[in-house]
């Protein structure tokens, strides 16, 4: 803000000047302690420099209820400094990264530019390289520093791992395992091209934080927060993990929390009594929009005959997420270099056995459905893997490459809970992962008279799709009807009827087999209570949906056909 000096100065020159014209010639005396320069110029300095002041001290909550009132997304420099009397800084966004797998039909090396770019076409979204990469046969591993990669070699051709990032404002837009990509033709091209997919899930991406979304974190930031209640916890765990999927403008954390007096709550039901003990508690959360889908480097061991390989997956494999969904694919390198898919036979589960008891007592996580879904699940993976080491004998060792689904950040969000500075005396609590129940639909249009293309159109309407079953939080319901108005949101003239929604609940039993439940509507879909599977805690208090573009195959979730 301007100093009385620096307006005082600026009001001498101003009549000093005015006084010069030929019009005016006017002789005035403006030196220290004149008449003029008490009564006149030095009062009205100090008068408006505290009119300043009070317009200054006032705008900031003039721009916050302007910020609430705004009909679109505001970014004003007046919220930043509210905030920052809170100590809460604005999210400058994330960018989204991923890995493509880029198939080629020739053995030979491939440049990649820096403007190298690819399209997802569910979403309209383009991903690019940062950097120029050289695809070579002759490494053994890639090195990003220097921009080498390997080239791979499999039974459908050839194939090298991309690292890219988004080049567009859809920040948001995660792109999911196994998702086609094509090439982006104003600009680029590739000899020898085949196809592109995503290798695992791009992480998710943040646009920068609105003046709306900023305010309603730090009006979060003055309540009290702790783990003594659900409403502290929603408030607590954003501020602790900044990364944590949120879906509301309050910024608060996506979690339900399962006590000794809900049907769901299966630990402790096996004491003496058949009773779970009051202070245990098993808190559910959805961490990211998401189910993500990563790659990781594991051993597998030769059990001594019929070409039978076990993998163990516990916390001893580096950076693993042992509370994991489920198993995507196997991979090895046989004899001949050739990456192979293994045939995976059997997926157990299991309990860790030095999973901590907050309470005094034994250890109440001791089975494999009380411990799926959370830091202390333990599985085991059988596979057939042939040709991948001459004459192993029992204990011989091979590394693979094991691809699974999980939510981020359940280990860690564990790990905090049980902090002595942070836990809830008397209080056990146990961290799962969401139950997914994963969605797909089929759409039926007819178009209307607008200008938008089809393929406009669709990705529009996928991404609303999108966007409001994701917007669901535990025990709300999904209305067909709902999915209908959204379509005539855009250029539809007509939806044919009925339009149904589809789902797949991944219950979490302690073996592979059974473990996927239908769900169906025409109408109106909820996460229905079974006894069968609500002894593994399904129900819609532990349940959410999930729909993304495409699924764990590569395949439309939402198939839009239009006339």
């Amino acid at each position: 803000m301007e100093t009385v000096a620096q307006t005082q100065l600026r009001l001498e020159t101003f009549i000093k000047d005015y006084c010069a014209q030929p019009s005016v010639n006017l002789q005035v005396d403006l030196s220290p302690g004149s008449v003029l320069s008490e009564l006149l110029i030095k009062l009205s300095s100090e008068l408006h420099n505290q009119l300043k002041l009070d317009v200054e001290t006032v705008a900031p909550a003039t721009s916050v209820q302007a910020a609430l009132n705004a009909t679109g997304d505001t970014y004003s420099e007046a919220i930043d400094a509210v905030a920052s009397n809170f100590n809460v800084v604005r999210d400058q966004g994330k960018t989204v990264t991923g890995t493509v797998k880029i198939q080629v039909s020739s053995q030979r090396a491939y440049y990649i530019s820096n403007n190298f770019q690819l399209i997802h076409p569910s979403s309209g979204a383009v991903y690019g390289s940062t950097q120029t990469y050289r695809a070579d046969p002759t490494v053994t591993a890639d090195d990003l520093s220097k921009g080498v990669l390997r080239l791979f070699r499999e039974r459908e051709g050839y194939y090298f791992l991309l690292p890219v990032v988004n080049t567009d404002a859809k920040s948001n837009v995660t792109v999911p395992h196994n998702s086609a990509l094509i090439l982006n033709a104003a600009n680029t091209t590739l000899d020898s091209f085949v196809s592109a997919r995503a290798f695992g899930n791009f992480t998710s991406g943040r646009p920068v934080e609105t003046d709306r979304e900023l305010i309603a974190r730090f009006q979060t930031g003055l309540s009290t927060k702790g783990l003594v209640s659900p409403q502290s916890m929603q408030s607590l765990l954003p501020q602790v993990f900044p990364t944590l999927f949120t879906q509301s403008s309050e910024g608060k954390a996506i979690l339900s929390v399962i006590g000794a007096n809900d049907i769901e709550l299966n630990r402790g039901r096996n004491t003496v009594y058949g009773i779970t003990p009051f202070g245990l508690a098993d808190v559910y959360v959805r961490t990211a929009r998401s189910i993500k889908v990563d790659t990781f480097e594991v051993t597998a061991v030769y059990t001594g005959s019929n070409n039978v390989w076990t993998i163990l997956l516990d916390e001893t494999v580096d950076n693993f997420p042992t509370w994991f969904y489920d198993v995507v694919s196997l991979k090895y390198v046989d004899l001949n270099g050739v990456t192979q898919t293994a045939a995976v036979t059997n997926i157990a589960f299991d309990a860790a056995s030095d999973a901590p008891n907050q309470l005094s007592g034994s250890n109440l996580v001791t089975s494999a459905d009380v411990a799926r879904f959370s830091k202390y699940q333990v599985c085991t993976v059988t596979a057939t893997i042939t040709n991948a080491k001459t004459s192993p004998v029992n204990g011989s060792t091979i590394a693979a490459q094991l691809t699974v689904s999980y939510m981020p950040g359940i280990g860690e969000i564990q790990d905090y809970f049980l902090q002595s500075a942070n836990r809830v005396i008397a209080a056990d609590y146990l961290i799962k992962a969401v139950i997914p129940c994963t969605l797909s639909t089929k759409l039926l249009l007819t178009r209307g008279a607008g200008p938008e293309d089809e393929a406009t159109t669709k990705q529009a309407i996928r991404q609303a799709i999108c966007d409001y079953v994701n917007g669901l939080t535990f025990g709300e319901e999904i209305a067909v009807s709902r999915i209908v108005d959204i379509c005539h949101n855009f250029n539809v003239r007509r939806v044919d009827l009925p339009v149904s929604v589809t789902g797949s609940i991944l219950v979490p039993t302690a073996s592979s087999s059974s473990k996927f439940a239908p769900v169906e509507t025409t109408d109106v879909l909820s996460v229905p209570y079974n006894p069968v599977f609500g002894k593994y805690g399904v129900s819609s208090k532990t349940t959410m949906f999930f729909i993304d573009y495409n699924d764990i195959n590569g395949d439309d979730t939402i198939l839009i056909s239009m006339n």
